[in-house]
């Protein structure tokens, strides 16, 4: 069985001359202070609350002058202590243990305000966790200060994140002089708090679940609902990022956003259930079009937008997993730099229609294809050819005894198997090595030697597994390149095999895999890196493709 508990700010006892004012309310019957309505409407609820965390003021705790109450004369009474033979009968008598006073001056400023706060929600925290039972918080909105209800509102709100059920939330509706006054429950405005942080948790961070909560028992429009349903949809989405469910999930998203919007003269006017709650969520829609202009605008496949707008929101894991999914799309199917030769067509036609995995053709195509009969056993062996006599000219450097003509010969046959980028980079530093030999740096000329020696070779075998392979596809053939130079599209080809590499690696964003960080070493998080990393892809794609 549930524990009931009730917060409220204390009013002072009004009077009509000498004796205390009386109110009548609509099942309750007669009160005679501010607050006594919440706990007696509670009490009527069969939800008497086993504690009254309540705020009292300097005020409140003041001792009133003698005054008359039905037949008799009050003696020494404080505002406190008459409501709390007020609502003695509310509590079973049990008034001692259940009133919880927390004493405030009316006098203080924000920072002693927040600190009331602060200590009055560790109070119901401490109690609560104290309760083996659950426990549920009633708010009553209703006196105390001008800025009493923003402070009870704050409290809830914190008690709430914390886990703990908010029930109901009152306000007195009490007007002088009408015969019958009622309260309120006002569950409906206070609700609206979690209809706005909801749609600010969809805007950053995908999650509908809020705003779906809040609607859930709501009376909606099919328009409403439709749209709520294709934000679920993209909130689900967005997690898993793959390429054809996200461009799914997206059109769905903008044709229901649209719909919605279009219905707006329909729902101009708020008569009903129905429309009230449209234009609750119309109030989001400014927010939500803000941050989610881009992905509502641009075109279903413009994935450097779309990637650039989950980079920008902080959805790395999901950007690694499109930006995959995406580029051979990219490369392939829009801009069309890159295709099969036509006497390959049909080989990759049919191993694409028996891939048990389903890929996309494009997919396939620069991850997996390769055609019958195709040897890449000849490449690698270039490059342990190269690899080898590296680290001959390495030693030879070290000795002194360094022949680049030597070295040119004997790598003469594996060069030409090699990409050009690769032979050209390695070439240089062992330039830099001799000149530094020479000049006698041999602290810098050590440094070399060990980048060389462990990371860059290593590196470089790496480099093999995947981009060497789309390239000697292009040479032999099998592949074909349309529009760009060579040089730009190994750039684009050998970002994208470092950033699917990281994908299948990196479940934890903890990890600096040596092919994609080469000789790097962030200062920011990793994170942060893969960040930069993805957004430099996206822009070098852009800058390739737009000289076309």
């Amino acid at each position: 069985m549930a524990k009931n508990i009730l917060l409220m700010f204390l009013s002072d006892v009004k009077f009509r001359g000498d004796a205390v004012s009386v109110a009548n309310y609509k099942d309750i019957g007669t009160t005679k202070t501010t607050n006594e309505s919440a706990v007696r409407y509670l009490a009527k609820k069969d939800a008497k609350p086993s504690k009254i965390f309540y705020f009292a003021s300097n005020k409140v705790r003041e001792i009133l002058a003698d005054f008359k109450d039905g037949g008799g004369t009050f003696h020494n009474f404080t505002h406190v202590s008459y409501f709390r033979r007020r609502i003695a009968d509310c509590v079973d008598g049990r008034i001692d243990e259940v009133m919880q006073p927390y004493n405030f001056n009316e006098k203080s400023d924000i920072q002693q305000t927040m600190k009331a706060v602060i200590e009055m929600a560790s109070r119901i925290q401490s109690y609560v966790q104290t309760q083996s039972e659950k426990v549920i918080l009633h708010v009553d909105m209703t006196g105390g200060l001008r800025h009493a209800s923003l402070m009870m509102l704050v409290i809830a709100r914190l008690i709430q994140y914390s886990g703990v059920k908010i029930g109901y939330v009152l306000y007195s509706n009490f007007v002088r002089g009408r015969e019958e006054n009622f309260v309120e429950e006002v569950n409906e405005i206070y609700n609206l708090f979690d209809l706005i942080s909801g749609a600010e948790e969809f805007v950053r961070f995908g999650s509908v679940n809020a705003i779906l909560s809040y609607f859930d028992d709501k009376d909606i429009p099919p328009v409403l609902k439709n749209l709520l349903d294709a934000m679920k949809k993209f909130a689900e989405v967005i997690k898993i990022s793959r390429r054809k469910e996200f461009q799914d999930a997206l059109k769905n998203l903008r044709d229901a956003y649209q719909n919605f919007n279009d219905a707006a003269t329909s729902f101009s006017t708020i008569t009903n259930a129905q429309s009230l709650n449209y234009n609750l969520m119309q109030q989001m829609k400014i927010r939500i079009e803000a941050e989610y202009s881009t992905l509502l605008t641009c075109d279903a496949d413009d994935y450097i937008s779309i990637i650039g707008w989950c980079l920008a929101h902080g959805y790395v894991q999901p950007s690694l997993v499109l930006y995959t999914e995406a580029f051979p799309y990219l490369m392939i199917a829009k801009n069309k730099i890159l295709s099969v030769n036509s006497m390959y067509a049909d080989e990759l036609a049919k191993k694409v229609a028996n891939d048990g995995m389903g890929r996309e053709q494009e997919f396939f195509l620069l991850n997996v294809f390769e055609p019958d009969g195709y040897n890449r056993k000849p490449i690698f062996k270039a490059y342990e050819k190269f690899i080898k006599e590296l680290k001959k000219a390495i030693a030879a450097i070290r000795s002194g005894s360094f022949d680049k003509a030597t070295f040119d010969t004997k790598t003469a046959v594996a060069r030409k198997e090699m990409i050009p980028s690769d032979v050209e980079s390695y070439k240089k530093l062992l330039d830099e090595l001799q000149t530094l030999k020479t000049d006698s740096d041999t602290a810098r000329a050590d440094k070399i030697f060990e980048e060389l020696e462990q990371t860059e070779v290593d590196a470089l075998k790496i480099k093999t597994n995947n981009t060497l392979i789309i390239y000697h596809m292009l040479r032999s053939g099998i592949l074909v390149l349309n529009r760009i130079n060579e040089e730009d599209f190994l750039k684009i080809v050998d970002r994208y095999f470092r950033v699917k590499s990281e994908r299948n690696d990196s479940v934890h964003a903890t990890q600096r895999p040596k092919e994609l960080l080469g000789n790097a070493k962030p200062k920011e998080s990793y994170a942060a890196f893969l960040k930069n990393f993805l957004q430099q892809g996206l822009d070098e794609y852009s800058d390739i493709v737009t000289k076309i």
